[in-house]
């Protein structure tokens, strides 16, 4: 990790991860739900309007973790060359 990273911005980018996951997760059980039960008419388009929007929100999130973490695992830039003595 790089040096000077804050250990709050390190756990809330884990907490992003495992809610990223279970979302997912809830996702795919209401997918499985969904074709299990027949619903015909409002209520199966409401249940699958919401399975594509948890399992999206989860993506995002876990592209945004992802992110996250590979800002927080780069190294510190190096300093340019100084033409001056320091």
């Amino acid at each position: 990790m790089a040096i000077g990273v804050d250990s709050t911005v390190v756990q809330a980018n884990r907490r992003r991860y495992r809610l990223a996951w279970w979302l997912i997760a809830v996702s795919f059980v209401l997918a499985a739900l969904t074709g299990a039960v027949d619903l015909s008419g409002g209520l199966g388009w409401i249940l699958n309007l919401l399975t594509i929007t948890v399992f999206l929100s989860g993506f995002i999130l876990l592209q945004w973790a992802k992110q996250e973490r590979a800002h927080l695992h780069k190294a510190d830039p190096r300093k340019p060359p100084s033409i001056l003595i320091p």
